[in-house]
């Protein structure tokens, strides 16, 4: 992502909202992409083998370059 920068990547779902949540409040304006493990590629027959109500899904979270430091900050003193 052009002028982005990646602050976290998480697996939860419910840890993808807190952290976007938390950035928001503190006016952060956040981005996110969502990559699903199992589509395509090598591996497309995973997705019928064992992955039923699994979240298979991988969370970026990303910010504004100039919001980098601030954001990491904001999520380190989160955990």
């Amino acid at each position: 992502m052009f002028f982005r920068k990646e602050v976290a990547t998480v697996i939860a779902l419910s840890d993808r909202n807190k952290i976007i949540t938390v950035l928001e409040q503190q006016g952060i304006k956040v981005y996110t992409k969502t990559l699903d493990n199992f589509t395509g590629g090598l591996f497309e027959n995973r997705r019928t083998q064992g992955t039923f109500g699994m979240d298979t899904s991988v969370y970026k979270i990303y910010v504004k370059s100039s919001n980098y430091e601030t954001a990491k900050k904001i999520i380190a003193a989160m955990q």
